[in-house]
């Protein structure tokens, strides 16, 4: 090996050990921060148990739910042999590692639960069943315990539910609802859903969501709205050009759509 080839194998060595991190979470559990990406772009964490056991904590069958292609999941005919290629034992809803034997095992592991929501196509559903904003809120949920630098020792889950909850904002006789609760009182979000519906009905539905944060910012100059969608590019230009003008969008088909929600519901928040 020469000096330049030892340098170099140093500084990747260094760049994947050092980028694995924990700390405490539910039930006794360890957290492992891996330095690996997933399909979204998200660094991706396992869960050692107090047992000793390491687990996905249900998340990558849940990333699958908001994806709404859990029935695609339950039907695939290479479940099977994935997992088994993968190192993947499913128990429940949980992914666990079938088996710890070296380095490589774990790796297998890791690299399985990554991927294997990208296998499958994001189905967004329209008016008749749309759980697009519940949907919305549990990625969100799930990004704000995983991820967020700001995220509590104790007491993750209700937190990150508080932030996720709707809430009223009452100017004179008016009532404003905004979805999510974020931690500076001058936020106020939409999560603007439809995407099935035929134009006539989105833009109606893209007037009705906006009609709270236009009315709030014309009596309060110091509110910043914020709208969360699919795809922007779901909706008529006019809708478009309505929400980008009244709006900062956020787009989750985008890979860092969760970290810049998460940083907006909590920025604000001391550590």
């Amino acid at each position: 090996m020469s000096e330049k080839q030892e340098e170099i194998f140093k500084k990747i060595r260094d760049a994947i050990c050092s980028n694995v991190e924990c700390y405490p979470v539910r039930h006794n559990a360890l957290a492992v921060a891996t330095p690996f990406l997933d399909w979204m772009g998200e660094r991706v964490e396992v869960f050692i148990t107090e047992n000793g056991e390491i687990t996905d904590g249900e998340q990558t069958l849940n990333q699958i739910r908001a994806l709404n292609s859990y029935n695609d999941f339950k039907k695939w005919s290479n479940q099977k042999d994935y997992f088994i290629n993968y190192n993947i034992n499913l128990i429940g809803e949980s992914l666990d590692i079938h088996y710890l034997e070296n380095p490589q095992s774990i790796l297998r592991y890791i690299q399985g639960i990554a991927r294997l929501p990208g296998f499958f196509e994001a189905r967004p559903l329209g008016e008749k069943q749309d759980r697009f904003p519940t949907l919305v809120k549990n990625m969100v949920r799930d990004a704000l315990v995983s991820n967020c630098p700001l995220r509590p020792i104790e007491g993750m889950v209700d937190w990150a539910l508080r932030l996720t909850q709707p809430k009223t904002i009452k100017i004179n006789s008016v009532q404003i609802y905004s979805d999510m609760s974020p931690v500076d009182g001058n936020k106020i979000v939409e999560i603007i859903s439809h995407q099935n519906s035929n134009d006539s009905m989105k833009n109606a539905h893209v007037r009705e969501k906006l009609f709270n944060p236009i009315f709030l910012k014309a009596e309060r100059q110091d509110v910043e709205p914020f709208t969360i969608t699919y795809d922007l590019k779901d909706y008529p230009r006019e809708s478009q050009d309505l929400l980008s003008s009244e709006t900062t969008v956020f787009e989750i088909k985008n890979s860092n759509a969760m970290a810049q929600i998460t940083k907006m519901l909590v920025e604000g928040q001391t550590a």
